[in-house]
């Protein structure tokens, strides 16, 4: 499990991305929410969404992939109504109570760390998408389906 989570922040590193915790103490910030994506195979390349909730200000979204357009990353607005549908697909998919994915194949599954930070409170799942069933998939759908700039893929 170390090993996919040293991939994961590598990943983060690679990015240029700071730490949540980090992101999390900008002035204003009132929630931060992040999904690293590896593809193994590299049949895309891998990226790194940083969604950040702020006091008096839109909620953005940056998405990284990592390597292109020299690790620049996209910008998108998230509209008030998408945000909190996000988050309440998230509250009931049970994110702040699972674990990550037990055994945890060595191939042939793309790889997802969702994380969440709000105040001093950080939570991190790691997800192999092919094994995701019951809870798991309704994070997958959750974010597919309300923020899929975040899941957008680039071809390597």
């Amino acid at each position: 499990m170390d090993s996919y989570l040293r991939l994961m922040r590598g990943i983060i590193d690679e990015a240029g991305a700071k730490p949540l915790r980090q992101v999390m103490m900008t002035p204003g910030a009132q929630a931060v929410y992040r999904l690293t994506v590896h593809y193994p195979d590299g049949r895309f390349v891998n990226s790194v969404a940083t969604m950040v909730k702020a006091r008096l200000k839109e909620t953005r979204l940056w998405i990284v992939h990592v390597g292109r357009r020299g690790n620049k990353p996209l910008q998108y607005r998230i509209p008030e109504v998408r945000y909190e549908q996000f988050v309440r697909a998230l509250h009931n998919a049970h994110f702040d109570k699972l674990k990550d994915h037990e055994s945890l194949p060595l191939a042939g599954t793309d790889f997802w760390l969702i994380e969440r930070a709000s105040g001093t409170f950080v939570k991190s799942l790691l997800i192999a998408t092919s094994k995701a069933e019951g809870d798991y998939a309704a994070l997958i759908h959750a974010i597919h389906h309300h923020l899929p700039e975040a899941v957008r893929t680039m071809r390597s």
